[in-house]
């Protein structure tokens, strides 16, 4: 844990360096890259959370999703960069507005607002870390479920939707979890290299919740004729952004396949890296866009992607699944 720290300190002095000199452009490739690293501790929260509630804490993808949790304190440290360029990155910044919308979006506000969801995130995911103690862990799991979705909505509003002004979609804070729930569960059957009896099931709920939060979206806005809503849509409809839709279409396809069969291991390995890809270029969908105009993938995302996969990595290298107790 310690080297990814440090690892960590270092990625964050090189990207404040790039924003200071770079501004958006590497700022908007930072922001997706690391709100997929963060999706994986941040994912694995609320799906660790709920087995246990339900009683199935034991089962090897979890173990794994508990092994994700130890990348929170390292993704946290990643955060920072994020909430010093605010002005690098979110039109309020830099045309502040009246009103209520202008005292919450005020950069000040903003950080203070952005490290406090960390830190709740950071001590929800080493306190699910703790072996179980009984009706004490039954209480956190409940209160960690209910505060994880606050700190999420909160976050979706603050990170990703208010890069494009007059994006009012309700239900966005709930799509952005299912991505980031999707993200983790899919890296985590990944890892474990098993496909355990509940895996086609768990794939099928989290890409079908899925794929129903961005239908109601989609519908919603289109009948109510909501001009700002419908632009943030164009700007994701060019030929990438529709191949990235269908992407997303072969990754629920594939995880409705597996239902009825036995969970032949490269199969649920097939349809997880398929999902897994896809909620990937999602987060740069819904991400840079907003900073662009249009939706497009340059070599500087993949290397800032690729950047922070390695770090992840080596983070994760520093644990053991034996050291996390399933």
């Amino acid at each position: 844990m310690r080297r990814g720290l440090i690892a960590s300190a270092g990625v964050v002095a090189v990207a404040l360096a790039c924003a200071a000199i770079f501004g958006k452009p590497i700022m908007g490739a930072y922001l997706a890259a690391w709100l997929v690293l963060l999706s994986l501790p941040v994912g694995a929260l609320p799906l660790v959370l709920g087995s246990e509630l339900a009683g199935w804490g034991g089962s090897a993808q979890n173990g794994f999703l508990r092994w994700l949790l130890v990348l929170m304190p390292a993704a946290a440290l990643l955060g920072l960069p994020v909430l010093l360029a605010t002005h690098a990155l979110y039109p309020w910044a830099a045309h502040p507005v009246g009103g209520f919308a202008g005292a919450w979006f005020r950069p000040v506000w903003f950080g203070a607002r952005g490290v406090a969801y960390l830190a709740v995130w950071t001590w929800l995911c080493l306190s699910a870390l703790r072996p179980p103690d009984g009706r004490a862990r039954g209480r956190l799991c409940g209160f960690g479920l209910v505060l994880h979705v606050v700190i999420g909505t909160l976050a979706a509003a603050d990170w990703v939707a208010s890069l494009s002004p007059g994006l009012n979609a309700a239900g966005f804070g709930l799509l952005l979890m299912t991505v980031q729930s999707g993200i983790a569960l899919s890296a985590a059957l990944l890892l474990a290299r098993q496909a355990p009896a509940e895996a086609p099931v768990l794939l099928v709920l989290a890409a079908g919740i899925w794929a129903f939060l961005h239908v109601v979206q989609y519908l919603v806005i289109w009948s109510a004729d909501k001009p700002a809503e419908i632009v943030w849509y164009l700007h994701r409809a060019n030929t990438l952004g529709v191949m990235a839709v269908w992407l997303g279409v072969a990754g629920l396809a594939a995880s409705l396949a597996l239902l009825g069969t036995s969970p032949v291991r490269r199969y649920v390995m097939a349809a997880a890296g398929l999902l897994l890809v896809a909620h990937v270029v999602e987060m740069f969908w819904l991400v840079t866009p907003s900073l662009r105009g249009s939706f497009t993938i340059s070599l500087l995302d993949i290397a800032v992607l690729a950047g922070l996969a390695g770090l992840a990595w080596v983070s994760i290298q520093a644990w053991r699944p034996a050291q996390v107790p399933a």
